[in-house]
């Protein structure tokens, strides 16, 4: 009966567990989400030098993200939720030149850009409407 109880009492700590990471993770992607502000928007233009993945949390879920060598220095591009971003017939690589308009945030003391539009060969890619709001929740492909 004890090894029973101790058992569930595992269980259910992990399973605790679990829930509160995963609500701390989904709080942190709503909050990136969330803090996309108008009256921050700019437009930088640059070399993509580097695009990786942001893992978000245990089943591998993970955004995007450039960093753009500009005139005046290096910046990190927050794009979007790989699955949406992967899954459009949107193209972007080392060394391509883009312009990006987005929302400066301030992120772990350093300066990224939340991508609005992305410029690339005379094509725009749109990541967020008008006001911000991130296109995957409709899915809405992102060529103009």
């Amino acid at each position: 009966m004890k090894t029973k109880n101790r058992i569930s009492f595992t269980i259910l700590s992990v399973l605790l567990s679990y829930s509160m990471f995963s609500q701390i993770v989904l709080c942190q992607k709503s909050d990136l989400i969330n803090i996309y502000n108008n009256n921050t928007v700019t437009t930088i233009s640059g070399q993509i030098i580097n695009i990786d993945k942001i893992y978000h949390d245990a089943n591998m879920n993970y955004s995007e993200r450039m960093t753009i060598s500009t005139a005046d220095g290096e910046i990190l591009i927050l794009l979007g939720p790989a699955i949406f971003i992967e899954n459009q017939e949107f193209q972007i690589n080392t060394n391509d030149y883009v312009t990006v308009v987005g929302s400066m945030i301030i992120f772990n003391d350093s300066s990224e850009i939340i991508a609005k539009t992305i410029s690339k060969s005379g094509k725009i890619y749109k990541i967020r409407d008008d006001n911000g709001n991130p296109l995957w929740n409709n899915n809405e492909s992102i060529i103009n």
